[in-house]
Order: structure tokens, then C-alpha cells, then sequence
């Protein structure tokens, strides 16, 4: 790794501050396999069974990202579509860029209901007046256009009926986390964010700065005060919030286990080990546990239906 300036240019001078070293086999996290079948899954989506459900749209032209990482931060793939530029119809869109996307945001880019987990987290953790077993009752807005609360549209256009923060984890209420995200003061969504990583480096990058692999950070994220219906939108992860896929699935990481890794692309250069690093979260064994026994049993829910 070698450092240039203007003036080093002028002096034919540069430093170096990585000497090169020939021979030495650079070990990466990445398996083939499934980094294969991951892009391959993106170009050439089935989509779901039913019909009904299909985006056609989107399996006409797929965008997206996938990552898929061990619990200690080893990514196993990561994979983005397209790859190649589409302008078969006039001026390209930002859907149709070849575009990195599991470590960059190629705009604005909300994690919508994957935020959740992560705002009950927080809330059931360090908010003294959230309460799992309150109820709300999640039911068509006075305007008869769809359940919801206040000015937030939940995704079940009846409603869930009467709800707790159990329930609104498993059928990802968006009535519950509006009325959730009122509870949060601007230091807490500070503070939830920096807790899991949202908006900061993954760690992806630890060998240092180089050309060639880039990361959206963005630092400012919540630094604005949150007004009107904002904190509503935010505890369902809409419209001011914003994460990159390999954001979210760091902060899973720590979901799963109670403690945020450092990603890691790169496990071995030569016989040096790059180890694993993590740190823990303050979250307590049992929020983590009602967390995740609320998401088990949704997913569960949603397998039998």
C-alpha cells in the first residue's frame, strides 16, 4: 500500500507504508458456492409460488442485494444486481446502475420492517416506561382508508386488532411501532443507532483505506431532531432512517448472539490471522431472548400459513 500527493508527484516520491509481499495467499471469508448462487438468485429470480404475490415488474428487471454472514462477522456472500448497465429503455435509473449495493446505498435507502426488532430492542432495554404487555389496538383510521395509528398505515389493511409488543414483533404491526417510536427521545435514537451499528463503518474496511472497495457511512444519521410524525416513521424503519444490508445484517449478528462483530471480508493474508473481533451490547439476556422468541414464532406463524 503506497500514499501519493501532488507533491510527491513533482518530488517522484511516495510513501510506503504497506510493503509488498510476493507470494503470500490472500484467504477470504467468501464461500463460492454460495456467493454463486446468491448472484445467480438475484439475475434469474422464481419469485413466490402464488401468482398473486408476484412482483412481476421487479422479476422483469431484479435490483437488490444479498449478504449472508456468520454470527462472528464472516461474510459468506455478498452479492448485488445488476452488474452490467440496462438502457435497453432509454435513460437508466438508479435500479438499473451496476451498482454495489450490499455496502453502499445507491440513494436513499430505509430498512423498513428489519428495523424493528432493533427499536424494541432499545425500547424494552433502556426505556423505563415501555411496557411488553400494553396493549394497542390497531384498527381502521377515521378516514375508513385503512387501519393504522395516528397518520402511520399499518401493512394488514383491516388491522391487527388489540396487540402487544409480542404480537407486534411476530405480525410486524406498524400501529404498534409508530406508538412505540413516540416513546423515543432524539438521544435515544441516537443512542439505538450507534448501539447496533447503524450508520457507522462495519468494520469491512479494517485493513485501511484503499481504492477498490468503498462503504456508505453516514454519521448524521438522526443528528436531526425528529418532528411531527417522524419518531412514528422511524420505529418502523420508514422515510428517516436509512442502512446498508450489510448494516442490517451486522446488526443482526448482534441480535443473535449479544455481541457486534466486526465484519470481516479478508481472514487471512498469508499465515497472519486477521481475527474476529466483537463487542458486546447492552442488552440483557432476557430483552434479547423475548426478542427473538417473538420473531421465531412469527416466522413460524408465516411457514404454517
Amino acid at each position: 500500500r503506497e500514499v501519493r500527493g501532488l507533491q510527491d508527484l513533482v518530488e517522484r516520491s511516495f510513501e510506503l507504508d504497506v510493503p509488498p509481499i510476493d507470494g503470500a495467499d490472500l484467504t477470504l471469508t467468501l464461500d463460492l458456492d454460495l456467493q454463486e448462487e446468491a448472484a445467480a438468485v438475484l439475475a434469474a429470480p422464481e419469485g413466490p409460488p402464488d401468482p398473486h404475490q408476484c412482483d412481476y415488474a421487479w422479476l422483469a428487471r431484479p435490483t437488490g442485494a444479498i449478504v449472508l454472514m456468520r454470527v462472528d462477522g464472516d461474510v459468506l456472500a455478498a452479492a448485488s444486481h445488476p452488474v452490467v448497465a440496462r438502457d435497453d429503455r432509454g435513460p437508466a435509473g438508479i435500479a438499473d446502475a451496476p451498482f454495489e449495493r450490499t455496502l453502499r446505498k445507491p440513494g436513499f435507502q430505509p430498512p423498513g420492517s428489519s428495523f424493528k426488532p432493533f427499536v424494541a430492542l432499545y425500547a424494552l432495554e433502556h426505556i423505563a416506561r415501555t411496557d411488553p404487555q400494553r396493549l394497542l389496538e390497531c384498527a381502521m383510521l377515521p378516514d375508513g382508508r385503512g387501519a393504522g395509528y395516528v397518520d402511520v398505515r399499518c401493512n394488514v389493511h383491516v388491522g391487527h386488532g388489540a396487540v402487544d409488543l409480542r404480537d407486534a414483533l411476530k405480525r410486524s404491526c406498524n400501529s404498534y411501532f409508530a406508538m412505540l417510536g413516540e416513546q423515543f427521545s432524539q438521544a435515544d435514537w441516537s443512542a439505538m443507532a450507534a448501539e447496533f451499528g447503524f450508520g457507522q463503518p462495519t468494520g469491512v474496511r479494517a485493513l485501511g483505506p484503499r481504492p477498490g472497495l468503498h462503504e456508505d457511512v453516514f454519521p448524521q444519521l438522526f443528528q436531526r431532531e425528529l418532528t411531527g410524525r417522524g419518531p412514528r416513521l422511524a420505529g418502523n424503519g420508514l422515510s428517516v432512517v436509512e442502512a446498508t444490508p450489510m448494516q442490517l445484517a451486522r446488526a443482526t449478528a448482534a441480535l443473535a448472539t449479544g455481541a457486534l462483530p466486526q465484519v470481516r471480508l479478508v481472514q487471512r493474508v498469508g499465515v497472519q490471522e486477521f481475527p474476529a473481533q466483537s463487542r458486546p451490547i447492552a442488552i440483557s439476556r432476557a430483552t434479547l431472548e423475548f426478542v427473538r422468541g417473538a420473531m421465531v414464532a412469527g416466522s413460524n406463524e408465516a411457514g404454517g400459513s
